[in-house]
């Protein structure tokens, strides 16, 4: 069963608890980029397999 979080009305908005969320959400967001770029460039530049058949090995 899952449960929505609810505020007690007798407490007060806290704004900067959901500035602190979108703040780090946003520097994680920048922290993964760098990694993404990397991978993708990893894989770009990975040696391909040969295509090339060696006398006695299958493909």
């Amino acid at each position: 069963m899952s449960r929505t979080p609810r505020r007690s009305p007798a407490t007060e908005p806290r704004t900067e608890i959901g500035d602190e969320l979108a703040a780090g959400r946003a520097l994680v967001d920048l922290a993964h980029q760098p990694l993404e770029t990397a991978e993708r460039d990893v894989q770009a530049n990975a040696p391909q397999p040969s295509t090339r058949q060696t006398a006695g090995q299958p493909l």
